[in-house]
């Protein structure tokens, strides 16, 4: 499931890409979703080796399968989430140049 889900996942430091730049306020609890996110998928691959045989075992792993199927959908949208947050650094890192050089007297600065 933790490989199906395909995200970066929390290493402890910066997503990959991440520049620090004008929303680097957000980035750490985007990055700390995602590591949630991906510690959620891997207890749930953890979980669903049950051998036992019954009807709580069905019910037990339908409610796995939901849980799979909603972590999958969340981990979906903090990606989304994180790619927002480079965008805006982005941004932000373009719109700082252009009033650098528009300060400095360089052609084509503030746009």
């Amino acid at each position: 499931m933790a490989e199906a889900w395909g995200g970066s996942g929390w290493s402890g430091g910066p997503p990959a890409g991440w520049t620090g730049g004008g929303a680097g306020a957000v980035a750490p609890f985007v990055a700390r979703a995602a590591g949630t996110v991906h510690d959620a998928a891997r207890r749930l691959v953890a979980a669903q080796h049950v051998d036992w045989v019954s009807d709580a075992a069905t019910r037990y792993r339908e409610a796995l399968d939901e849980a799979h199927r909603q972590v999958l959908a969340t981990a979906a949208l903090v990606e989304a989430a994180l790619e927002d947050v480079r965008a805006a650094d982005r941004a932000a890192a373009l719109h700082a140049i252009g009033l650098a050089r528009a300060a400095a007297g360089v052609p084509g600065g503030a746009s």
